[in-house]
């Protein structure tokens, strides 16, 4: 590698070996330990707010039941994660990188069968990039999904391909 160079270490999901994957500590302590970005999964509750969990349902990494796209902000806050955390919204997430200018963002968007029906994944992705503008951290962040269609909309809608 080119002394010039440098590789960009990214916390995938914060620290999530800790069982805190996609919590404000877990992405505090992947700041702590020195990473240049962190990656994160986007999903929208049913009442439109963005939060950051991996999976469609709660059940593996709460102390609750069912789909995400199901159950309100207030159904989600009710939830614990660990020792009481909690699954934070895509704005806490800013408000953190905020305090650290340098920080990197991976923004996953996820798509699973049994939402996509819900039309939503058009939604999440038009209010994240709204929420990254009010933030001014569109240029320090990028997108990736599983799903082409995903990134082909990102790539028309905001790039103008």
């Amino acid at each position: 590698m080119d002394k010039g160079k440098k590789m960009l270490v990214y916390g995938h999901r914060g620290v999530g070996q800790t069982h805190l994957e996609n919590t404000i500590t877990g992405f505090q302590m992947a700041v702590d330990a020195g990473v240049d970005g962190v990656e994160t999964d986007i999903q929208m509750t049913k009442d439109g707010h963005l939060i950051l969990i991996h999976d469609n349902r709660v059940d593996r990494t709460t102390n609750g039941t069912g789909l995400v796209a199901d159950k309100t902000l207030a159904e989600i806050r009710d939830l614990t994660i660990g020792q009481g955390e909690k699954i934070p919204l895509l704005s806490e997430l800013f408000d953190l990188s905020n305090k650290h200018p340098d920080l990197l963002l991976n923004l996953e968007i996820k798509v699973y069968p049994d939402v996509e029906g819900k039309g939503w994944t058009s939604e999440v992705v038009d209010k994240t990039i709204d929420m990254l503008e009010e933030y001014g951290m569109a240029e320090r962040s990028i997108f990736t999904s599983f799903s082409s269609w995903v990134l082909a909309y990102i790539d028309k809608k905001y790039n103008g391909k």
